[in-house]
């Protein structure tokens, strides 16, 4: 039976435009998401003005700053260069209000005090130095607040105990609650805004009022946007509530809006980024999700927050691994999708032109079909062999996450150790701070009484005690220094001629010669500084040097360079990258630009950056 020709132009175009359909399908769809991304990508390719606006105004308050000729001048250029860091950078946000905190206590003037403490209390709590926010929060409790200023306080206060409960995993609910029913008790014509607040901490996270709800679309609607803080604030608690409420398009406009306000004040500590991150994610948008968390990761290096780090950044690597591998096979799906319907649309575009212009004969044009159709099975086998293809990059890019999996372990025990030998190193001084205060009592109660006798016998006595302390102080070195490179001394050797090499007397010490090379492998090169630290002769640190030089298999000149990389993990980490096979794409460089650090910074507490 002779087919219907006529509707075979139609059918062949449909096969023409279906792969082309399908290569350009989205997985997922979320009209909500679809209507306000574009704003999210448009105020973060703004970010870098703001920044630069930002830079330049704190350059022009460090000028002013260091022109003004008194404490008072000084004092209020710097509480705006306060304000400039507080949410912008926080290691210099806390060197400028410590300095202002010290130019306060000079003039006396507690109104200038009670600002500061309140500034530090804000900074420490965001960025997780619990313990020094809590001693700003005593110290304001002891001063004669304002009304006004006690809103200040308990806002601080609930944001304080926020930060506690997302670090430690604990509930500090009646904290907070507590805080809020101290907020609502002021005065209800002081701080409007803040008594709102309060209303919905006390009511997160549950089912907000219909009361809470008008009011806070209510003042959001009528707020000026230039008041920034309550601005963004009252956005975000609006959208926590519509997103309760089920109401996703209002839950997302108002993030968005929060966002945007973060973004324009350079607020670097800001939530709405990774929430924005998260339902990309969960929508399907893995390519628009990857491009949130690389902005998200460079706001932590300005501004680290330890409690979004602790219970984020675990996460927010996985998400962007998963975002990244998944955008990466996504292209690379849609590339060969495109490229096979092209090739087919090609192929049935010919047959079809074959069929409506070619006026052959019957044997000719069976013969064009069957080599019509060894072309289709030759595109097929093709696409097999592709996805074959696929399938082993999937298996490779599995297995460099596992070696990848294995190299964060590592640095992970790495951190580990670096604290415990911080809090070591911490007790010791403590340690040596309390003999201290006790020999000086013990000093002042003999000068009292007039025992001079008793004094000289305790003073003549204190080289003994000094011998003591010493020896005391190589056992911990000795202790703390091989608990982080317990091969140092065979390392060490492996430097040295066989027959020079150094014998321990012990497996947990080292002698002087071993105590000194190690500090030259902690960076410390100057035999005066090593002499210091060990209270050792500069001359018999030096002698021990050239005579270890001399005992070297390498040049003497690059005998401490050697020295110094020993035991170099970062080196170990990369060479046991590079054994196992380099891994490509997204994962490999998210691990590249992980925390891999040398131990050695373990023993010694760093300070922050100041600014």
């Amino acid at each position: 039976m002779k087919p219907h020709t006529h509707h075979l132009p139609w059918l062949l175009l449909l096969a023409l435009l279906l792969p082309l359909c399908i290569g350009c399908h989205r997985p997922g769809s979320n009209a909500v998401l679809d209507k306000f991304l574009p704003q999210v990508d448009s105020i973060l390719e703004r970010q870098s003005y703001y920044r630069l606006m930002m830079d330049n105004r704190i350059r022009s308050l460090r000028q002013e700053g260091e022109m003004a000729r008194s404490d008072e001048q000084r004092y209020l250029v710097n509480r705006l260069l306060a304000e400039c860091y507080r949410t912008y950078v926080s290691d210099s946000a806390i060197a400028v209000l410590n300095r202002n905190l010290q130019m306060a206590q000079r003039l006396e003037n507690p109104q200038y005090q009670i600002e500061v403490l309140m500034g530090l209390a804000y900074v420490l709590s965001a960025v997780g130095d619990f313990d020094a926010a809590s001693d700003a929060f005593d110290r304001l409790q002891t001063m004669q607040l304002t009304p006004w200023e006690q809103a200040q306080y308990y806002v601080l206060r609930i944001y304080y105990y926020n930060h506690l409960q997302d670090f430690f995993r604990r509930p500090y609910r009646f904290q907070i609650e507590q805080c809020c029913d101290s907020l609502l008790q002021i005065d209800p014509t002081v701080e409007p805004d803040a008594r709102l607040w309060a209303r919905f901490w006390k009511e997160y996270p549950g089912n907000y009022s219909p009361q809470l709800v008008a009011d806070l679309q209510a003042r959001v609607d009528t707020i000026d946007p230039g008041n920034k803080h309550w601005y963004a604030n009252l956005c975000w608690a609006l959208s926590i509530v519509y997103r309760v409420l089920d109401d996703q398009e209002n839950s997302v406009k108002y993030l968005v809006e929060t966002l945007t306000t973060d973004i324009v004040n350079c607020n670097n500590d800001i939530p709405s980024l990774y929430t924005i991150c998260y339902w990309c994610y969960q929508a399907g948008y893995y390519v628009e999700a990857h491009h949130y968390i690389k902005h998200y990761l460079e706001l932590q290096t300005i501004y680290p927050l330890r409690t979004q780090s602790y219970a984020i950044t675990g996460t927010m690597e996985n998400l962007y691994e998963v975002s990244s591998a998944v955008a990466v096979r996504k292209a690379k799906w849609r590339q060969l999708i495109i490229f096979l319907s092209l090739g087919t649309a090609v192929i049935l575009l010919l047959l079809l032109l074959y069929l409506i212009y070619g006026r052959k004969r019957h044997q000719r044009r069976a013969q064009e079909i069957v080599r019509k159709n060894a072309e289709l099975d030759q595109s097929l086998r093709d696409l097999h062999a592709a996805q074959d293809q696929l399938r082993q990059a999937n298996q490779q890019l599995h297995d460099q996450n596992v070696r990848i999996q294995d190299i964060l372990a590592q640095l992970a025990q790495a951190n580990l150790v670096k604290e415990e030998h911080i809090a070591a190193l911490f007790t010791q001084c403590s340690g040596y701070i309390t003999k201290m205060d006790e020999q000086r009592k013990t000093v002042l109660r003999q000068l009292k009484v007039k025992k001079y006798e008793d004094l000289n016998r305790l003073m003549s006595s204190s080289d003994v005690i000094v011998a003591q302390e010493v020896q005391e102080l190589y056992k911990n070195f000795d202790a703390l220094f091989l608990g982080i490179y317990p091969d140092f001394v065979r390392d060490f050797n492996t430097l040295l001629r066989p027959e020079e090499q150094v014998a321990q007397r012990s497996p947990d010490s080292l002698n002087n010669d071993l105590r000194i090379y190690a500090l030259i492998r902690l960076g410390i090169s100057s035999s005066a500084k090593i002499a210091e630290s060990l209270h050792l002769s500069p001359q018999t640190v030096y002698n021990a040097r050239t005579r270890m030089r001399s005992r070297a298999i390498c040049p003497p000149e690059e005998f401490p360079q050697r020295v110094r990389r020993l035991g170099n993990f970062q080196q170990d980490a990369a060479t046991a990258g590079s054994a196992t096979g380099k891994a490509t794409g997204p994962a490999a460089d998210s691990v590249a630009g992980s925390t891999a650090v040398d131990p050695a910074v373990a023993i010694a507490p760093t300070t922050p950056t100041q600014s």
